[in-house]
């Protein structure tokens, strides 16, 4: 066993385990006498695990994810990584790059990826001139070359700069000039990039707007890389983790699924914990009261008096880490006063505009809307909230902002968070509330005490927005503008403003949120505005926004004033209860298929039967949901695209158009109405044909460019060696050769001769070279063709 810097090194003995963690803990900083950050902690993270790590701001879940990346060393325990174990950490900081552009920076992620081709290189070199060992070393840099990724390496490298707003006109422009949240996404594609067995990313969704969050969520699970990840977005940890990490004060523990199914197992667990420990401490003070009562008895005393002491040094054990954990809430409930409008019109804007982001924008929000301005970065969302809120003056001198009289307005920015700089934020509360007020919401939102008295820009992200938050809420207005809420939030902190956001509202308070948090809009905003090509565009409903559906006007969702505010559609309504309940169903049955006390074979059968049955249920309804997926597969042939994807295990189909999306609802069509073609895998033959619905004649090169994208399907997908087709016309397909009675066939060989992936018979040493060469370029070739069209390469 090796030690580096107090860091065991030592070979992992269990199969496909990464990193372990053993009795891990670690100081807090700047105050050894207090708790210490991590105490005991103990963590195995082995291939394939996709885990969330969550916690309240403080806890030490950055200070364990640099354990892991071993860029911290623990005080006491070891961390210890299998050999050979690639790490790529994101932290939530890091230095700004010096004189260097976006693809310098990013390309770092592919230093060992291009030594591994530049030994293979050499090794080439050495083999043509038959040198001795040469044969050895150009097996040995290719496994490891194949072993980072390969060529597709540089494809996957251009995917993830473009996913995360890069695109490769942007590549060339100097670091110097990016903000710091264009700065976090190059620093996580460079991450994701990276050829690394595991990645550790810490708050990776800050600065992403949905569409990343979207896409970030499903490159982990299309990728299924392992990781640990750190992030307060619900929705993310739900779909893209297989297990959750809960830190609480210093306290590791681990619960199986994504957040949500591990949350409520968690919260279960905790109630269940605090139950014991008073039935235990109700015990001992039962003992406690016998033993005083029989002193006179000596022996029997003295032995309830240990019994008394075990069970309450058991409770307080039980309930340690929940009486430490101190659980924020923003807002308490709240009834609708006499002052509150309940009715009418709020706010009336029309001709907002700001050069190159806004052009006479007109807005209105009456008294109980709910909605969610969505969009991607940089659209125009905060300056249309700085209009509506009046903080920012519209460059139109005609541009109209009429608020209703005596109306109460709120507004929370994304920096001031709505506080007054250099005024504490207690006296800041306590001019509108009161002090015995003020205190008591500062209270419940968590601020630590030490953080009353000082003024907003000494306190953190988080405490500036928990304050912020608190007093906007407080105050209880009719209207409230939030301007990305849940920015500098952890975790916990989201699901109070969550539940703060409901009361709110329930209460009479109309909201305009802008946010990026799906699971936050969509559980407390109903409609959704976007910001586009500098016009306001609306949406019945944020699941509306999310699938991809129809925008239309704003104005086709303003009623006159005495209609009062728009209502949910019911049917959306309908839909999100039945989820709720199917997934609530889902949750009992796990629950009682893992903990319930050694049910039957019979019962366990009729419990996962009638699992199976509410899964099928939730797919349906969730899928219905989402817009058709981007086709997997792109080819180009004869000037058209054909998009390609699986129908079900082994058929696929292929249709021509213009746009990923019109070939999206095709591929999922009963009957396609775009030239398309059906390709079966019988063994090793593909059986391809071309469907032509009735009343519609295809065009010679759209069935020729079908059949060739088959053929290519076949074999570069679908892992055939043959593929045959019946053609009645000749001459139609490139890349099949004709047979007996209209019957046209392709083999495997000759169609990796015919694209140069295979050598001619009798090639030298320097034309094999060649080849490889070629047919390393066109797999390149068609990967980026395929990546950059939603395809998995």
């Amino acid at each position: 066993m090796d030690r580096d810097r107090g860091r065991t090194t030592s070979r992992l003995s269990a199969p496909g385990l990464l990193l372990r963690v053993a009795g891990a803990g670690v100081p807090r900083p700047g105050a050894p006498e207090a708790p210490p950050l991590l105490s005991g902690v103990s963590l195995e993270v082995v291939a394939g695990d996709r885990l969330g790590l969550v916690g309240r701001s403080g806890a030490g879940k950055s200070t364990l994810l640099a354990l892991l990346a071993r860029t911290t060393a623990p005080a006491e325990g070891s961390v210890v990584r299998a050999p050979g174990v690639r790490v790529a950490h994101l932290p939530q900081s890091s230095a700004r790059p010096a004189n260097l552009t976006v693809i310098e920076v990013a390309s770092a992620a592919l230093v060992e990826v291009r030594a591994a081709e530049a030994r293979m290189r050499d090794a080439e070199a050495r083999l043509s001139r038959g040198l001795p060992g040469a044969a050895a070393d150009h097996a040995h840099a290719m496994e490891e070359h194949e072993r980072l990724g390969g060529y597709a390496a540089e494809s996957e490298l251009r995917e993830v700069l473009h996913a995360l707003g890069f695109p490769a006109s942007s590549w060339e422009a100097p670091v110097a000039q990016l903000s710091a949240g264009q700065l976090r996404r190059l620093a996580l594609a460079t991450v994701l990039a990276a050829p690394a067995d595991v990645l550790l990313l810490d708050e990776p969704t800050n600065h992403l707007d949905i569409g990343g969050r979207v896409w970030l969520e499903e490159y982990l699970v299309r990728r299924a890389r392992t990781c640990v990840v750190v992030s307060h977005d619900r929705a993310l940890l739900s779909a893209a983790t297989t297990g959750t990490l809960f830190l609480e004060a210093g306290d590791l523990r681990r619960v199986s699924g994504g957040y949500e199914r591990a949350a409520k197992l968690w919260t279960a667990a905790n109630a269940s914990r605090l139950q014991r420990a008073a039935q235990a401490r109700r015990e001992a003070e039962r003992l406690e009261r016998v033993a005083a009562e029989l002193a006179r008895h000596g022996k029997r005393a003295r032995a309830r008096e240990r019994r008394a002491g075990s069970l309450a040094a058991r409770a307080a054990e039980l309930g340690a880490a929940t009486d430490r954990v101190a659980h924020p809430r923003l807002a308490r409930p709240a009834t609708l006063d006499g002052g509150r409008r309940s009715r009418g019109w709020l706010l009336d804007a029309e001709g907002l505009t700001r050069d190159g982001i806004l052009a006479g924008v007109a807005a209105r929000v009456a008294s109980g809307d709910r909605i969610a301005l969505l969009g991607p970065n940089g659209s125009g969302k905060s300056t249309l909230l700085s209009l509506l809120a009046g903080t920012l003056r519209p460059e139109d001198p005609q541009a109209r902002l009429e608020y209703a009289p005596g109306m109460r307005l709120a507004y929370v920015g994304q920096e001031d968070k709505g506080l007054e700089q250099g005024l504490p934020v207690l006296e800041q509360l306590a001019a509108p509330l009161g002090e015995q007020r003020a205190r008591a919401v500062l209270a419940d939102a968590g601020l630590p005490y030490s953080s009353w008295r000082l003024p907003p820009e000494r306190l953190s992200g988080g405490e500036r927005a928990k304050a912020g938050l608190a007093l906007a809420l407080a105050l209880q207005p009719d209207l409230l503008l939030l301007d990305e809420p849940d920015n500098d939030l952890d975790l916990q902190g989201v699901e109070a403003l969550e539940l703060a956001l409901l009361q709110a509202a329930e209460s009479g308070t109309a909201l305009l949120v802008a946010t990026h948090d799906r699971r936050l809009a969509t559980s407390v905003l109903q409609r959704a505005w976007e910001v586009r090509d500098g016009e306001l565009v609306a949406y019945p409903s944020v699941r509306a926004y999310l699938r991809g559906e129809e925008r239309l006007p704003a104005s086709r969702y303003w009623l006159d004033a005495a209609a009062g505010p728009v209502p949910v559609e019911e049917a959306v309504v309908a839909e999100r209860d039945l989820v709720e309940e199917l997934e609530d169903e889902r949750e009992r049955l796990l629950t009682y298929l893992d903990d319930a006390p050694a049910p039957t074979d019979r019962e366990r059968a009729r419990a996962r039967r009638r699992l199976s049955q509410v899964e099928g249920e939730l797919i349906a309804l969730l899928d219905a949901e989402l817009a058709p997926p981007a086709p997997r597969y792109r080819f180009r042939e004869g000037g058209l695209d054909v998009y390609a994807d699986t129908r079900d295990h082994g058929r696929w189909r292929l249709v021509v158009a213009d746009e990923p999306e019109a070939a999206g609802s095709e591929l999922t069509a009963e009957e396609p109405k775009l030239p398309s073609a059906e390709l079966r895998l019988v063994g090793p033959v593909a059986h391809l044909s071309v469907v032509e619905p009735r009343d519609v004649c295809y065009l010679p090169h759209a069935v020729g460019a079908l059949l060739d994208g088959g053929v290519r399907l076949a074999f570069t997908v679908a892992g055939a060696t043959n593929v045959q087709a019946f053609l009645p016309v000749a001459g139609l397909s490139s890349l099949l050769s004709p047979g007996a009675d209209g019957w046209w066939y392709a083999e495997l060989t000759g169609f990796l001769a015919r694209e140069g992936w295979l050598s001619p018979p009798g090639a030298g040493p320097d034309r094999a070279t060649s080849a490889g060469r070629g047919r390393d370029d066109a797999m390149t070739r068609e990967r980026h063709d395929t990546r950059e069209n939603g395809g998995p390469g």
